[in-house]
């Protein structure tokens, strides 16, 4: 869909009203990065207005700009230049780096990170993490939380969303196995 992605027309043409979740990326032509996020700001307003309880995801420059999206209700920030200057500096101090967030990154290189619901027979992180490990994939998060090696005693909650790193085969065969 082309146009300006704050246009109520624009977005009602790109059936907005029946979206579950969007992603905003950074408009690359504009190099300032206020303006830029400015941009980014706009269109997550305007979205809102429209499609009300969204899943929004937007790409920012500058993480500080955050704070600005208080009023419209984004779930989720890909803060991209410090993505990349990190990537830059562990390359430097962990030679190899890049090339696991690369394949964590992209769906073409090696395994993958998928979500996963917690299977009713896991009790505890526990329980889920050698279950999972058996067969193939490595548990690393409940939602954002990486510190499960550190709860394996903890129990799961029902409705935990679980992130574990496997190439698809693995992960048909667990969706399968629930």
């Amino acid at each position: 869909m082309h146009g300006d992605a704050a246009d109520e027309n624009v977005l009602q043409k790109a059936n907005i009203a029946h979206a579950r979740s969007i992603v905003i990326f950074s408009d690359d032509s504009i190099k300032d990065s206020q303006l830029s996020d400015g941009k980014s700001l706009l269109i997550a307003t305007a979205i809102e207005r429209l499609a009300g309880d969204l899943h929004i995801t937007v790409e920012i420059q500058v993480e500080k700009h955050i704070e600005l999206f208080r009023h419209v209700s984004v779930d989720e920030f890909i803060i991209s230049d410090e993505m990349i200057s990190r990537m830059a500096a562990q390359s430097v101090l962990a030679k190899g780096v890049t090339k696991i967030y690369s394949q964590l990154m992209s769906r073409q290189l090696g395994d993958d990170l998928y979500q996963i619901p917690a299977a009713a027979r896991w009790n505890t992180y526990r329980d889920a993490f050698y279950d999972l490990l058996e067969n193939g994939a490595t548990l690393i998060s409940d939602g954002d939380a990486l510190d499960i090696n550190r709860r394996l005693d903890e129990k799961i909650a029902p409705d935990s969303t679980l992130y574990i790193v496997c190439n698809k085969d693995t992960y048909e065969k667990i969706r399968r196995n629930d």
